[in-house]
């Protein structure tokens, strides 16, 4: 089972894959993952999965949501995200250097 949950685009190239998975590393043991991985444009629209990313056991999503949760509240404080999700896609459409 593989599951894409979202893809999220990092840059003109390049996708983060949130997905469900099982992971069987031997007989008789099976583990529920999530990934988010890198993966990348191979030139044919095609996206592969690169060597970055993460995967853990589902179990411990609830510890890894609230990590995200602080890392996000820490990059707000510190001025890296905006406030608003608004000011942020006004951000990504300014044009430097116009006019």
């Amino acid at each position: 089972m593989n599951k894409l949950i979202a893809s999220i685009r990092e840059n003109a190239r390049d996708q983060v894959h949130v997905e469900l998975s099982k992971f069987s590393p031997e007989v008789g043991k099976v583990f529920n993952m999530v990934a988010a991985r890198l993966h990348y444009d191979d030139g044919s629209g095609q996206y592969r999965p690169g060597k970055n990313g993460l995967n853990v056991q589902v179990k411990l999503l609830p510890e890894l949501v609230t990590a995200l949760q602080q890392a996000e509240a820490e990059a707000r404080a510190a001025g890296l995200l905006p406030d608003e999700v608004g000011e942020a896609r006004a951000a990504e459409t300014t044009i430097l250097g116009a006019g």
